[in-house]
């Protein structure tokens, strides 16, 4: 071994130490938040309540799409728990695309087949022209289908993903590695983008499948959804569609 290679040896020993044993300080002094990650932890149970709905009454190949997002929301939690910041917004984007991709490909069998095989894709901006034209979309206020938090959402995290805005950068003027940053101004930044996303996504899906969860049907299920949709609309969710949640 020349002695560069074993000096490369020992600094991943040490590399691989370190990360390792910084990961329970991050998460030992982010505990005292747990009120803010317990709320996280509610909104994403909606998340399970349209998976119970969603099961039986769309195609195996768009359902599976929103197992993927309920996983990276779920990603998001446990990534923010351990303050890892930038990731965990990744994961909110990831959350994003792939909650809409469902929507889409449960209308579109043709095109789900396709991109089974990589013969189709579909990006962010041909999904919401997609949606905003959608007869159970068109003429409902903005405020109720989560379409104009969605766009601005979007374009927020994809600043995250791709470390453009300095803001979401884990790194600064300190020398890298910097896996996790237990910093609470940063854990209330992730907190209001993942409740905005979830809020948002909850409002598109309730305008698009409202005829499986309102009157009598999915109680329990409605139960879940409300965790996650933005309480202050439910009044108005209740005119427009028919569909009561509760606290």
């Amino acid at each position: 071994m020349t002695i560069f290679a074993a000096e490369v040896e020992a600094n991943f020993l040490a590399f691989d130490a370190t990360w390792f044993n910084d990961l329970p300080i991050s998460f030992g002094a982010l505990s005292a938040q747990s009120p803010i990650y317990l709320e996280s932890y509610k909104r994403i149970t909606s998340l399970q309540g349209w998976q119970t709905v969603l099961e039986s009454k769309i195609s195996s190949g768009s359902f599976a799409y929103f197992v993927e997002a309920h996983n990276d929301a779920l990603m998001s939690h446990v990534l923010a728990r351990v303050g890892s910041w930038r990731l965990a917004l990744k994961s909110l984007r990831s959350l994003m695309e792939n909650t809409l991709k469902c929507l889409y490909y449960k209308d579109h069998p043709v095109e789900l087949e396709l991109s089974h095989i990589d013969k189709h894709k579909i990006g962010f901006s041909e999904m919401m022209v997609y949606f905003e034209a959608h007869p159970l979309i068109r003429g409902i206020d903005d405020s109720l289908v989560g379409i104009p938090t969605i766009k601005s959402e979007y374009a927020t995290l994809s600043k995250a993903v791709h470390g453009s805005a300095i803001s979401f950068r884990m790194t600064g003027a300190a020398a890298i590695p910097q896996f996790w940053k237990p910093d609470v101004a940063d854990l209330g930044r992730w907190s209001t983008r993942e409740r905005l996303t979830i809020h948002s996504l909850n409002l598109i899906m309730i305008s698009l499948m409202k005829d499986e969860i309102n009157g009598a049907k999915a109680v329990n299920a409605r139960k879940a959804i409300s965790l996650g949709a933005p309480a202050a609309k439910f009044a108005d969710i209740k005119v427009k569609h028919g569909v009561s949640l509760r606290v």
